[in-house]
C-alpha cells in the first residue's frame, strides 16, 4: 500500500466515480483504476461495487475510507511544514558592522540579491559585540565584521583585510592640517564614537589609557549621517575607515600608534560544508575582496 493509492482511493470516494476523480487530480482514469485496483488485489477485498450503473463504496471501502482520512491529513499537514521549512531554509540571516558595511557591503547588495535570487537577505545591523552575541546565539547565520573580537576556536573566520582607523574631522578643525597625530593631541579635543557595542571602542580605549589621557566623548552612535553632522557642526572628530564619510569638506589623519582592525566575514563551525550558507560565504569572499581592494 501507498499514499499514492490511498489518496487516488479516497478522491474516488470524494468525487463519485474514477473519471472525475481522474479530472481532480489531474492524472489519466486508467492511472486511478489501477490504483484502486492494486489496492483491492493487495489485500484480496473489494472496496467499490456496481449498482444500477452507479459506483458504490463497499462496507471494507467505507472502513478504509474512515482509516484513510486521518492519515491523508497528517501527510498533507507534513507536507505543508516541510515546504515552509524549506523556504525558511532559504532565508539567510547577515550580521553587519555599520562603518564596514556602509563602505563595502551595502553598496553590493543588489549584486549579491542577483546572484542569489532563490535567497531573503535578512540583514541585522550592530557592532561587532553584538554581533558575537548573535552568533553564539545561533540568532544569525554569517556576519561581516571585526574580526578582533571572536577566539578563533570558537567560530570559522575568513580574513578579508587589515585595515587602519584614522582621526576624521571636518577642514576647518584646528587638526585638519596636521599629517599625523597621537593620542595626546587628540585628547584635547570633542570626540564621537561608535555605539558601545562596538569592539573598536575598546581597541581606542586602551590606546588611550596607553597614552596616560582621556577621552572628551560627546556622542556614541552608529549612525554615520549622525557622526557626520557632529563633525561638520559640533567640531568633533571620529575615529573611522577612510571612505566612511564623503566629502571634500572631511579629512582624514593618520595616527602615529596605528590602530589596525581585521575586517572578514564570521561565522559558526557547523554549518555543513555543502550548505546554502557557505556557498553564500564563498561569493562574499571573492566579491568583497574585489571591492576591498
Amino acid at each position: 500500500m501507498t499514499l499514492n493509492q490511498l489518496k487516488y482511493f479516497m478522491a474516488v470516494c470524494d468525487y463519485g466515480s474514477f473519471a472525475n476523480a481522474a479530472k481532480a487530480l489531474f492524472v489519466s482514469q486508467p492511472a486511478v483504476s489501477q490504483a484502486v485496483r492494486e489496492l483491492e488485489n493487495s489485500y484480496g477485498i473489494s472496496l467499490f461495487v456496481r449498482k444500477n450503473n452507479q459506483l458504490v463504496i463497499t462496507e471494507d471501502g467505507q472502513w478504509l475510507r474512515l482509516k484513510a482520512q486521518n492519515l491523508i491529513s497528517i501527510s498533507a499537514e507534513l507536507e505543508k511544514d516541510l515546504s515552509e521549512r524549506a523556504k525558511a531554509r532559504h532565508v539567510i540571516k547577515i550580521g553587519v558592522a555599520p562603518m564596514v558595511g556602509n563602505i563595502y557591503f551595502y553598496p553590493i547588495i543588489d549584486e549579491i540579491r542577483n546572484a542569489f535570487p532563490h535567497l531573503v537577505l535578512d540583514i541585522r545591523e550592530a557592532g561587532s559585540l553584538e554581533i558575537r552575541r548573535w552568533l553564539r546565539s545561533n540568532l544569525i547565520d554569517i556576519a561581516f565584521c571585526l574580526l578582533d573580537c571572536f577566539e578563533p576556536d570558537e567560530v570559522s573566520m575568513h580574513q578579508l583585510s587589515g585595515m587602519e582607523l584614522k582621526f576624521c574631522v571636518h577642514k576647518s578643525h584646528p587638526l585638519a592640517d596636521r599629517k599625523i597625530l597621537d593620542f595626546a593631541d587628540i585628547a584635547p579635543y570633542r570626540i564621537c564614537m561608535l555605539r558601545e557595542d562596538s569592539y573598536q571602542n575598546i581597541i581606542l580605549n586602551q590606546q588611550f589609557k596607553l597614552a596616560n589621557v582621556n577621552m572628551d566623548v560627546q556622542m556614541y552612535s552608529s549612525q554615520l549621517n549622525s557622526i557626520y553632522n557632529m563633525i561638520i557642526y559640533s567640531n568633533c572628530g571620529a575615529f573611522l575607515l577612510e571612505g566612511s564619510l564623503k566629502g571634500e569638506d572631511v579629512v582624514y589623519i593618520p595616527l602615529k600608534q596605528p590602530v589596525t582592525i581585521n575586517l572578514g566575514l564570521v561565522q559558526n563551525k557547523d554549518i555543513p560544508e555543502f550548505s546554502y550558507i557557505n556557498e553564500f560565504r564563498k561569493y562574499l569572499i571573492t566579491r568583497l575582496k574585489r571591492e576591498m581592494k
